[in-house]
């Protein structure tokens, strides 16, 4: 057994349960969305990658429920949410705490003001904002002078 401090187990069960639902996500979006309609036989089995870990009782229930209306249902509404977002950051999964940490470290300043942090977290990894971002930024920086 692992002995863990308080904040240690509570830290690694959360990044567990991140990577349970990631992989539920990504079975899902990669194997059954892309095969339902042109390869349905490739459901009816685990996929053999994960058939050592994956009882075929547990696939067949979890295939059922990711097929099901009101499975589909609710992810119209999420998707639906998703669609709402008018600025989506591209921070991945550092956040807005890490992002200030980083930027701190390599300007070598404490406290980064909340509009910089906003436009640090828009900016794509190829470097640029999008058409509607830029116009926000813009408006900021206006304002900022």
């Amino acid at each position: 057994t692992f002995v863990l401090d308080y904040k240690a187990k509570k830290e690694t069960l959360k990044s567990c349960g991140k990577m349970w639902r990631d992989f539920k996500s990504r079975i899902t979006t990669e194997l059954i969305y892309e095969y339902r309609h042109t390869c349905p036989e490739l459901l009816e089995h685990p996929p053999a990658s994960y058939a050592q870990w994956i009882e075929p009782q547990v696939w067949d229930e979890f295939v059922k429920k990711r097929l099901s209306a009101e499975w589909e249902e609710v992810r119209k509404v999420q998707q639906g949410m998703a669609t709402q977002n008018k600025y989506p950051h591209c921070m991945s999964c550092l956040g807005y705490a890490r992002l200030e940490a980083k930027i701190e470290k390599d300007e070598g300043r404490c406290g980064i003001d909340r509009s910089k942090l906003w436009n640090r977290g828009r900016v794509s990894k190829k470097g640029g904002h999008t058409e509607k971002i830029k116009a926000v930024v813009d408006r900021i920086v206006s304002c900022l002078l």
